[in-house]
């Protein structure tokens, strides 16, 4: 009721009724639609639809001009509503439906105290308010106090809807942000843009981050294990073999030159990798943006569980003092950032190591050779040595 619509017109609506007569009288759908509109070029059942229209507007028009002169009398429309919206935008929509088109009209509302509006925001002050007057539960109370009080009431509500609309634009900006990136680095995949480059540049980093992990810099490089590192090494980033630590670069005492040695023995690797399969006529870009398309989607996905189960539980930072939404930002971005880092360190992994080959057509079965059975008669003996004729004993 309080949504905008079509006015309501008093008396009634003359085109409506004349429609309604045409479709009573047997008229089609389609005629009816070319009887009302002003194309010349129509059929013959819409001609004579459009005779019958205007005869049924005119009747109809005089007899709604005498009900809307009727109606205009008593008041024009009345609108009568049972409770309070918690919007007031709503109610005065609902308001609005009167006095349309310069129609006279009014409106009023009626509330009970035990309405969740009158209840939950207006407190006991309206039942003060109420009972002040000592007046029996029939008898209606219209006072200006009473009507700002609800209306307290309803800007209370609105504060709220406010905030909880704002708490959720401002969750939802975070999640907006980190789609924005991802999906601008998805499209350029999905697009056919040379990612090799890109990879390229993932390498160091990752490799760092790995050799990190596998070289253990408290103990003397005299007592390390070698064979482990290099196997772990070459495991995830470098051809089986390639023995890229050695006791002589451990010796300079720098973690970055070891890092950084392993670092390009995997970018050449990975060049001579991509020649090899560019010999073979193997498509290396493909192979490339596969890799990077299905490491984002794989990570994405998760991270956005990650991130709505983080958003259902970070309301409990405001209990600490924290707001909630600067909390749900800082952690947000942080997981992005561990995702972004899981992406790089997979795709690497993957591209690195991953071996392409061409599928080869699988060779083709030789056709049975026929059997050529032999025909047997019904008197000749039978085949299986029983000394009986054919028709007398396998051939039953």
């Amino acid at each position: 009721m309080a949504g905008r619509g079509t006015d309501i017109m008093l008396g009634g609506n003359p085109e409506y009724l004349a429609r309604a007569a045409l479709e009573k009288k047997g008229y089609s759908h389609e005629a009816i639609v070319e009887a009302v509109g002003f194309n010349s070029d129509v059929s013959e059942e819409a001609l004579r639809a459009r005779e019958d229209y205007k005869k049924y507007y005119n009747d109809y028009k005089v007899q709604t001009d005498a009900e809307k002169k009727e109606v205009l009398a008593a008041g024009g429309l009345r609108v009568i509503g049972t409770e309070r919206h918690e919007s007031r935008r709503i109610d005065n929509q609902l308001r609005g439906r009167s006095g349309r088109q310069g129609d006279v009209g009014s409106s009023i509302f009626y509330i009970s105290m035990e309405d969740d509006l009158a209840r939950v925001f207006g407190g006991d002050r309206m039942y003060r308010i109420a009972n002040a007057f000592r007046l029996d539960e029939d008898t209606p109370i219209s006072f200006r106090i009473i009507t700002r009080s609800i209306e307290r009431a309803q800007l209370a509500v609105e504060n709220r809807n406010y905030s909880i609309r704002k708490h959720v634009l401002a969750y939802d900006d975070v999640m907006n942000r980190q789609r924005e990136i991802i999906y601008a680095e998805r499209n350029k995949v999905l697009t056919g843009a040379d990612v090799h480059e890109e990879i390229v540049k993932m390498i160091p980093s990752v490799v760092r981050e790995y050799v990190g992990g596998v070289i253990d810099y408290a103990k003397d490089y005299v007592l390390w294990d070698y064979d482990r590192i290099n196997k772990e090494i070459e495991d995830r980033l470098l051809p089986q073999g390639s023995n890229v630590v050695t006791k002589e670069l451990a010796s300079s005492l720098s973690f970055d030159k070891v890092a950084n040695t392993v670092a390009a023995a995997a970018i050449n690797a990975y060049d001579d990798k991509e020649s090899a399969y560019k010999e073979e006529g193997i498509p290396f870009g493909e192979f490339e943006r596969t890799v990077l398309l299905r490491t984002v989607d794989k990570y994405w996905m998760e991270h956005i569980d990650a991130m709505d189960a983080l958003r259902r539980g970070i309301g409990l930072r405001a209990v600490g003092q924290h707001d909630p939404v600067i909390s749900y930002s800082n952690e947000g971005f942080d997981m992005f950032d561990e995702m972004i880092a899981s992406i790089q360190r997979e795709t690497v992994f993957m591209a690195l190591k991953m071996e392409i080959r061409k599928k080869e057509d699988a060779p083709k079965k030789p056709l049975p050779t026929p059997v050529k059975q032999m025909k047997i008669g019904r008197n000749d003996p039978c085949p299986c040595g029983s000394g009986k004729k054919y028709k007398n004993c396998c051939g039953r």
